[in-house]
């Protein structure tokens, strides 16, 4: 921490550090309590798999431009935003019974997940000092994984008085992440409006067609990172659905359902953070 000698980026870092657990949090509340809250909307368990695959189909099309959008609309109020999202998917999944209508609050979480994700992760390169931005990714990453072991441990508490308590925690915590990020966070003074940002993205930017040019001067290497993503996000996706599915189809109490989910995430705490200090070093 010592590399950082002007206040303002140390402010920066601290706050990027405190939003990746609150985020992490909320997030880890979302994964637990989701399918969980899906099983009981669709009565069909096999359909289950397609009802998380839709957000996830729409997410690839949005991510691309999220980045690109963050850029000329600010990453601090992208990030505010983001917090605006997940508090309000986090209400609706509170009173929405209604397949279709879960379905399209799903769509929404998975857009407010990406708004944070993108522009914190560009906000912490841009900050981070050339030999130590390991240490300092992996510090922020640990802090993340941290929080979402933590989310599953509470939401399993909650889970006890009803199946909405978690998501009114998580809409507490996603107002936290709005007046961290408006406090801690530098307001861009060119940042562009929403719809100029959009329309730059779409009409200049042509952020598609540059990021398949993009990947393809990656050549085999780009394409075997790309692989090894799928892998591991295919390997997550099962878990993060079945581990709920199965824990509490067995009538785990809501608490051991949580302590076993968080159990998939809690070593990557120190994992970060070591792996963050090797980077740097070799």
């Amino acid at each position: 921490m010592r590399a950082i000698h002007h206040r303002p980026i140390y402010s920066r870092f601290h706050a990027l550090a405190a939003l990746g657990f609150m985020f992490g949090v909320v997030y880890g509340i979302f994964s637990l309590v989701l399918p969980i809250l899906a099983e009981n909307i669709f009565a069909n368990i096999a359909v289950l798999g397609l009802v998380f695959a839709l957000p996830e189909l729409a997410g690839m099309f949005i991510d691309i431009p999220i980045g690109a959008f963050a850029s000329r609309f600010g990453r601090r109020r992208t990030i505010f935003y983001s917090g605006l999202l997940l508090g309000g998917s986090a209400l609706l999944f509170v009173w929405l019974r209604n397949p279709v209508l879960f379905i399209a609050a799903l769509i929404l979480y998975e857009i407010a997940t990406q708004a944070y994700i993108i522009p914190a992760d560009a906000e912490l390169m841009a900050i981070s000092p050339a030999r130590r931005t390991g240490r300092f990714n992996g510090f922020v990453e640990g802090l993340h994984n941290f929080g979402f072991s933590v989310g599953p441990v509470l939401a399993g508490l909650l889970l006890a008085s009803s199946i909405s308590s978690p998501f009114w925690l998580a809409a507490a915590i996603s107002a936290a992440m709005l007046v961290l990020s408006m406090s801690f966070l530098p307001r861009e003074e060119r940042a562009e409006n929403f719809v100029t940002a959009i329309d730059h993205v779409w009409r200049r930017d042509h952020v598609f067609r540059a990021s398949v040019g993009e990947f393809q001067k990656l050549g085999l290497g780009g394409t075997y990172a790309a692989f090894l993503f799928f892998i591991f996000a295919l390997h997550w996706g099962f878990i993060a659905i079945m581990e709920p599915l199965y824990a509490n189809s067995v009538a785990l109490s809501g608490q051991l359902i949580g302590l076993i989910y968080a159990g998939f995430t809690i070593p990557f705490l120190f994992v970060c953070i070591l792996v963050g200090r090797y980077l740097d070093r070799h």
